[in-house]
């Protein structure tokens, strides 16, 4: 089977309402801040001034104490994961590693 082409994704249409990203914005900074004792995600640009429509994306800033900083890094994709299944563009046969 070949890979997914840009084409292809620009068939998958996301969600825009600005209500539900909010909340998926939230979900993930609570996960990433249960993971890993200490830490804090928060959000960024135009979510953390208020000025976000229904385009923005979803900017975090995240951190952690020094003495998980390799931990909490390797788990991250895990912890986003559960959140919500990831969807890497599939434009090559290897777009992007995740720990």
């Amino acid at each position: 089977m070949d890979a997914p082409s840009p084409k292809d994704d620009a068939k998958v249409v996301d969600d825009l309402d600005p209500a539900r990203r909010d909340a998926f914005a939230q979900a993930l900074s609570h996960a990433l801040a249960a993971h890993c004792p200490g830490s804090r995600a928060e959000p960024k640009g135009s979510l953390a001034r208020g000025t976000a429509d229904a385009y923005s994306d979803i900017d975090l800033v995240r951190t952690v104490p020094d003495d998980r900083f390799d931990a909490c890094v390797a788990a991250a994709g895990k912890v986003l994961e559960a959140v919500r299944p990831l969807r890497l563009p599939a434009y090559g046969t290897r777009v992007a590693e995740l720990p």
